[in-house]
């Protein structure tokens, strides 16, 4: 014979599976900084800004994905970080880019055992060369500029002085 199940008990059962609320997330990813642009070699500085919003201390590290167009160049992981309950740390990483391009960084945090979203953001790499005033040896035009100035300069002086010495 099947047990009679009184609605009242049904309906507490299902109550209390359905109304206590999942885990929400304890740990926010708040935000993935860096500079937009960098040269080639140069080391640029990755931070992830996370807060923990457990009631105990969260172990986390930032995980970081570095892609040219759709290829994985390099992986980058922070040394481990302990964020005390309802605090905000940053991890950073560091990335030296070898050659000038468009890249993408992915990154998340792991903490205790779960992880965060990923974020992305880009990386602008140029020559290094076209921030110090030339690109593959061509001269830009505040070098051109620069030195045409001195060269001014140079050719007023040097009338200055004739017409003076002549005089």
């Amino acid at each position: 014979m099947m047990p009679q199940w009184n609605h009242a008990v049904l309906f507490a059962i299902t109550f209390l599976l359905f109304a206590i609320p999942a885990e929400a997330d304890s740990g926010v990813f708040l935000q993935q900084k860096h500079n937009k642009y960098a040269y080639d070699g140069q080391l640029v500085k990755i931070t992830a800004r996370f807060s923990n919003n457990e009631n105990s201390s969260v172990q986390t590290k930032y995980i970081v994905e570095i892609y040219s167009g759709t290829v994985l160049i390099d992986s980058l992981e922070s040394a481990d970080l302990l964020v005390q309950a309802g605090k905000t740390a940053n991890l950073s990483v560091y990335y030296n880019p070898i050659s000038w391009g468009d890249y993408t960084i992915k990154g998340y945090v792991v903490y205790g055992n779960s992880a965060t979203q990923t974020r992305a953001t880009t990386l602008r790499v140029v020559p290094r060369s076209s921030l110090t005033g030339s690109i593959s040896g061509v001269p830009s035009l505040h070098c051109i500029l620069v030195l045409s100035l001195i060269a001014l300069s140079i050719l007023g002086a040097s009338f200055y002085l004739r017409k003076r010495g002549a005089a």
